[in-house]
């Protein structure tokens, strides 16, 4: 449970110094989770119902690293992987919120 808290304390890689300020006991649930997540990832954006909750998740996980820490373009990447899971017609004009990504 220290990965987050090894990565923030690295001066090269951590955005801002003030976070090396925060215990490793505070990160080590969130690494737990993100682990958790990663590991379960291609079960969970398999079952429609958990999709959604899924791709929030890492949209907020990797927002997350792209604000805190110093990979450039690592974020970025990976979430345009995740438009590769979004329905054919999520981005199709005269959607409404009761169409289209209903089947996601």
């Amino acid at each position: 449970g220290h990965a987050i808290a090894a990565a923030l304390s690295n001066p090269t890689l951590a955005r801002f110094e003030f976070l090396t300020l925060v215990p490793w006991w505070v990160w080590a649930p969130l690494t737990w989770a993100i682990l958790a997540w990663e590991i379960l990832f291609p079960l969970l954006i398999c079952l429609r119902a958990l999709r959604p909750a899924t791709l929030a998740f890492g949209v907020m996980v990797h927002l997350g690293i792209f604000l805190t820490l110093e990979v450039h373009n690592f974020s970025f990447a990976v979430l345009a992987y995740y438009l590769l899971f979004l329905p054919d017609n999520a981005f199709k004009p005269g959607r409404t919120a009761d169409r289209g990504m209903g089947d996601l």
